[in-house]
């Protein structure tokens, strides 16, 4: 679907890349339970039992880039911790447990937290 929706622009402003960013050892990826924004490596409440095997890459794989926006249904950690480097101007983020946001806080020490939103507590 995003293949045939991003047709006109492929190759031109955009490049598509046919693998999931993450836990190399991790390649079961759950399909949403309601739409295709919940699929997840984890099941962290939102997840069906269905799945698909997916080819999972280091975030290292990535280009460069002032603007990082990590939403990924509980791989943030994974992402973050295999990035390497936080050479990033911003970083866009969500997270999936307290546990979650206390090591996301440890690892982007160095960053400002500017914004936030707490849509349900003790998650």
């Amino acid at each position: 679907m995003l293949k045939k929706n991003l047709a006109p622009v492929e190759g031109k402003s955009v490049s598509l890349y046919n693998f999931a960013v993450g836990n190399p050892e991790l390649t079961r990826l759950h399909l949403g339970r309601n739409n295709c924004g919940e699929a997840s490596f984890y099941d962290i409440g939102e997840q069906a039992t269905a799945f698909v095997e997916v080819e999972t890459k280091p975030p290292s794989v990535l280009p460069k880039a002032h603007i990082v926006k990590i939403d990924t249904e509980g791989s943030e950690v994974d992402i973050l911790e295999r990035l390497g480097s936080f050479d990033h101007d911003v970083i866009l983020l969500e997270y999936h447990s307290e546990a979650n946001r206390r090591t996301i806080d440890a690892l982007l020490g160095d960053f400002f937290l500017v914004g936030g939103e707490v849509r349900h507590l003790h998650r």
